[in-house]
């Protein structure tokens, strides 16, 4: 088995779907820092953060209340996947291994 790390910026885990739905296309300036300084950049995105099923009802108003950092997550990312498919140069983790 083989890990790979999200890739980070200052120790903040940058290449999250969070990041990505917290910056949507903003995050390209992220990619193309460290992609200046060679670095290959790990990204994830979760199939909810792209696909848009129908929400359920958490999380409930309250919920978002106390726990503002869950907003991210609510956007549909699809759009930013798209952009930066065609933005850069994009692989499987398998390319890695090779």
């Amino acid at each position: 088995m083989k890990e790979f790390p999200v890739s980070a910026w200052k120790k903040i885990p940058i290449g999250s779907g969070y990041f990505i739905g917290l910056l949507g296309n903003h995050i390209d300036k992220v990619y193309q820092r460290l992609n200046r300084s060679n670095t290959p950049f790990i990204s994830f995105l979760h199939n909810w953060q792209i696909l848009s099923p129908l929400k359920p009802t958490f999380p409930t108003r309250s919920y978002l209340i106390t726990h503002p950092h869950y907003f991210p997550y609510l956007k549909n990312t699809s759009k930013s996947l798209e952009y930066l498919v065609k933005k850069f140069s994009i692989s499987p983790m398998k390319n890695l291994l090779q």
